[in-house]
């Protein structure tokens, strides 16, 4: 800014309403009610202006980036996690991976295998027929060879064994069992297979810590009887005299010896079709006798039930029933202790999410489990942990 456009001398004011930078002379002209600075007033007034706004624009920057260090700082460990999963399913995927080409290569030995039993059989059959063949080629040849003399007394005279050979056996006499292959087996080593692959695959979907489940049979009730590998357990129809301790549940229910305070787990439980159930996870501080000593039945358990065909999941006698029939007998339990997650899933195909439940966990957690008959026979469960 050189000087006034109108006059061509220096500015010396600066006023607030019009135009803004003025000479002597455009002072002298213009009328009141302008307010009007000089250029040094103006521009301290212009600076203390800025000063405010580059204090407000700061605190704004401040304030933003601050939220972007909050933003970041839950996306970082989203990425971290991310990239932890990541590593953890490529292993998963490589283990996957490497039992399907295994089991390939088992299933296709095992075809293999049969077609060799088989054919084997067909191979000796061939191989006598070929010389039994060979046999009557010799004897069609001698034949021919009489057959084809002039002199009759010569043929007469000339010894041969006219057998027509008709004793052979056919090549199809052997019976579809032994010489056809056997599916089923084939199949059961793909089935078997893929069981194996289901297990690998779910162990990297929970991402579980390894964990031996192991049932204590102090705290059995007197109509369970635990076996000797303390995972399977099945209701006896009799009261056995076991010793009464603040441990034992006066009803037919057990706790494991195993027991979690955190991280994360899954095991699964096989039940039998017949009699009621209900399994779960509980704190080794509930009572044991009683009404609310059932799984489910007080606010230091937490259970999946089955009471004549109604299945449901049961908290502190809040019962939610589950819409759907069960189709199998296969449970999995998955346990996030520090989530305050316990969830429980029907693995039968495709894998069924059931119920989950959402606490905050104050002790440590054991398995824990109920059973007694019904009216169609016994009843068992077997318990398995994840390889």
């Amino acid at each position: 800014m050189d000087g006034c456009s109108i006059h061509k001398t220096i500015l010396e004011c600066y006023c607030l309403d019009g135009i803004p930078y003025l000479c002597g002379y455009c002072i002298a002209k213009i009328q009141g009610g302008f307010q009007v600075w000089s250029i040094g007033d103006a521009s301290v007034k212009k600076k203390e202006l800025l000063s405010n706004v580059l204090k407000e624009l700061s605190a704004s920057k401040s304030e933003t980036e601050n939220r972007i260090r909050s933003l970041k700082t839950p996306t970082e460990k989203i990425q971290y996690k991310a990239d932890g999963l990541s590593k953890k399913f490529i292993v998963v995927f490589q283990k996957m991976r490497k039992h399907i080409e295994d089991l390939e290569t088992k299933v296709l030995s095992e075809i293999a295998r049969q077609v060799e039993e088989a054919v084997a059989i067909y191979r000796d059959e061939i191989r006598e027929l070929e010389t039994k063949r060979d046999e009557l080629s010799r004897k069609m040849a001698a034949i021919e060879d009489l057959y084809t003399l002039t002199d009759p007394v010569t043929g007469l005279q000339r010894p041969g064994d006219y057998g027509h050979g008709n004793n052979q056996r056919s090549a199809g006499d052997c019976s579809t069992a032994a010489c056809d292959l056997d599916e089923g087996s084939i199949s059961e080593v793909l089935h078997t297979g893929i069981a194996e692959l289901v297990v690998i695959a779910r162990s990297g979907l929970f991402m579980v810590e390894k964990s031996d489940i192991l049932l204590d049979e102090d705290t059995a009730g007197n109509n369970l009887e635990v076996e000797d590998d303390k995972k399977s357990f099945y209701w006896v129809n009799r009261y056995q005299s076991t010793p009464k301790t603040p441990q034992r549940f006066k009803d037919h229910q057990v706790l494991s010896t195993t027991s979690f305070s955190t991280g994360r787990h899954f095991w699964m439980v096989e039940t039998s079709k017949c009699g009621n159930w209900r399994f779960g996870m509980s704190y080794a501080s509930m009572t044991r006798k009683g009404f609310r000593s059932y799984i489910g039945c007080n606010d230091k358990s937490w259970g999946l039930c089955k009471w004549n065909n109604q299945y449901s999941a049961m908290h502190a006698c809040k019962e939610t029933l589950l819409p759907d029939k069960l189709t199998c007998q296969r449970f999995g339990v998955y346990l996030d202790y520090e989530a305050g997650e316990l969830s429980f899933y029907e693995l039968c195909d495709p894998i069924r999410h059931l119920h989950t439940f959402s606490a905050t966990f104050t002790e440590p957690l054991h398995a824990i489990f109920r059973l007694w008959l019904d009216s169609y026979g016994g009843a068992w469960m077997t318990l398995k942990s994840m390889e």
